[in-house]
């Protein structure tokens, strides 16, 4: 039986773009960087992208009562108007520019090293390249189906919590020999317990996609960029040092 070389060499070069992305270019046991530190890795880059929005809202939230306080100080505003400026200043916040969110938080660095990895297991050719590509598109489509799965177990847990709520309240309402106002102290606790519980699952589901879209969009991004010089410059070598370079004497060409 042969071996299936494209399937062996995505899963390569995913497990490869996993470890670089992270700086871990030498891990010391593999099954622990691989079940835990890299998982690890790539919650806290989701956490970092998702509540990235939070930062910038905090951002302009301080800059405008800055600038209020300081229009105060010739021009009383009333409190109704106070509130207009700051809630229309800071929903800017949700109005970014695509160029300052769409990227998922990649750089050029991120691009970069998953470029060399290309280079470094020799793949010369577009079709090679586009089928690799194929392959991720599939393993990026399972991966959203554990993320849609994590998703249903979250909100099955919340309708089970629901029902055996609605349930516990018809028992009650037939017994007359319980106190309401133990019952609704138990009754409120227990919902803010649980819905805390939503909330972080809800926040590390978040979070895990972030990741997982930073990861295999870094990798298609850089597919994309070594279709360029693919195409436009097959006697020059990708290195670390030089990628950028190339990048844009490929262009330069194209132009040409």
């Amino acid at each position: 039986m042969t071996e299936n070389k494209l399937f062996l060499l995505t899963k390569h070069i995913i497990q490869e773009s996993e470890k670089n992305l992270l700086q871990s270019f030498k891990p010391t046991f593999k099954s622990i960087d691989q079940d835990y530190r890299l998982p690890a890795g790539y919650m806290l880059l989701g956490f970092k992208e998702l509540f990235s929005p939070l930062g910038k809202f905090i951002k302009i939230l301080l800059l405008t009562i800055i600038a209020i306080y300081i229009c105060n100080l010739f021009i009383n505003m009333k409190l109704e108007n106070t509130i207009l400026v700051i809630v229309t200043f800071t929903s800017l916040v949700f109005f970014a520019i695509p160029s300052t969110y769409a990227f998922y938080g990649i750089e050029n660095k991120h691009i970069e090293k998953i470029v060399n990895i290309l280079y470094q297991n020799n793949i010369k050719t577009t079709y090679l390249l586009e089928s690799i590509e194929n392959n991720i598109n599939i393993i990026y489509s399972r991966t959203n189906e554990r993320i849609k799965a994590l998703r249903w177990i979250v909100s099955t847990s919340w309708l089970g919590y629901t029902i055996f709520i609605k349930q516990f309240i018809i028992k009650f309402n037939k017994q007359s020999n319980i106190n309401i106002n133990d019952f609704s102290i138990v009754n409120i606790e227990i919902t803010i317990q649980m819905l805390i519980y939503i909330l972080v699952a809800i926040i590390v589901i978040a979070t895990y996609k972030k990741g997982m879209d930073f990861l295999f969009n870094t990798i298609k991004f850089a597919i994309n960029e070594y279709k360029v010089i693919l195409k436009y410059d097959t006697n020059t070598t990708p290195k670390c040092s030089s990628y950028f370079k190339l990048a844009n004497k490929c262009i330069t060409k194209k132009r040409r």
